[in-house]
Formats: C-alpha cells, sequence, structure tokens
C-alpha cells in the first residue's frame, strides 16, 4: 500500500459500508416520478428531494428557490458549510436535475430492481443515481484534500437541483 493508498483507506471502508444504504435512497428516489411537463409532479419531486437532503446531509445554512420560466418548476439552491480549516476553501458546487423524460406510469412497465451489481429502473443512470453519488461525495470526497489528525473536513458545498427545461 503506497501512503496515498493508506490514507484513503478510512474513506474507502466507510464508502464501501454504504452501499445498501445508497441503494435504498436510490429505490425511494426512482420511484418518484417527475415527467418533464408535469408541473404537479415536478413539484412534488422538488419537495421531496428537499426533505430527502435535509434528511440525508442536515439542514443547510442557506436555501433559496427560484421560479423557473414557464411550467418546468422551480431552481433549488441549498448551501451547506465547511468544517475546520477547510470551512474556509472554494466552494463545491453539485448540479443536478431532479425532471425525467419518463411519462407517468412508466414504473409499472420499468420497475425498480437490483439483481447481483445489475440496477434497472427509469433514471438509475442519469440524475437520479448521480444524486446519490453526489451525496456521497458531499459527505466523503471532497474530504479527501483536508484529513488530518485522524478525522475528516469538508469544503463548503452548494447543490444546485432543477428541472432539466
Amino acid at each position: 500500500m503506497t501512503p496515498a493508498t493508506q490514507d484513503l483507506h478510512p474513506l474507502l471502508s466507510w464508502i464501501t459500508g454504504q452501499r445498501e444504504s445508497m441503494l435504498h435512497d436510490l429505490g425511494e428516489y426512482v420511484r418518484i416520478e417527475t415527467p418533464s411537463d408535469d408541473p404537479q409532479a415536478l413539484a412534488y419531486g422538488r419537495d421531496w428531494i428537499r426533505t430527502w437532503i435535509g434528511q440525508r446531509l442536515g439542514e443547510p445554512v442557506s436555501e433559496r428557490r427560484e421560479s423557473g420560466d414557464g411550467p418546468y418548476g422551480d431552481t433549488l439552491v441549498l448551501d451547506y458549510p465547511g468544517t475546520g480549516d477547510a470551512s474556509t476553501g472554494s466552494i463545491v458546487t453539485l448540479l443536478a436535475h431532479y425532471d425525467t423524460v419518463w411519462p407517468l406510469g412508466t414504473l409499472d412497465s420499468i420497475p425498480f430492481t437490483v439483481e447481483d451489481d445489475t440496477i434497472r429502473g427509469p433514471g438509475v443512470f442519469d440524475r437520479r443515481g448521480y444524486r446519490g453519488t453526489g451525496r456521497l461525495c458531499s459527505r466523503s470526497c471532497n474530504a479527501v484534500t483536508s484529513r488530518s489528525s485522524g478525522s475528516f473536513r469538508f469544503r463548503p458545498v452548494s447543490l444546485t437541483i432543477r428541472p432539466s427545461r
């Protein structure tokens, strides 16, 4: 093991231990249908995401909602502080969208499933899967650059979630 690899071992162990939690979260999220052209479904999906993020990452230090043009939904911006010396570092911005191209009812024909290492369902390899990865990154990967004394510190994170239209 190289010194760099050895330094990452606690992080890798932590990430590996998150697999089931991430799959559970992904399954919950995929089951929220948010077609791009359905304002009610978009609003429900946006609000569900906001609650989910608050439960997983804690409440942000600031939050704003920016009205979108037309019927395609609002942009949600959540800001989280850094910790320790990293709190004064540059802000890490994560961008994601919460709508899909899939019409309501798609889950009836393409349900969320996990078989061995294969995951299926609308959006699992698009923004829904990436949002789970973003959650993991915001909690762990950014810490690599500022690890000291056996504890991880994080840079500030700004999470911007919007419809893609």
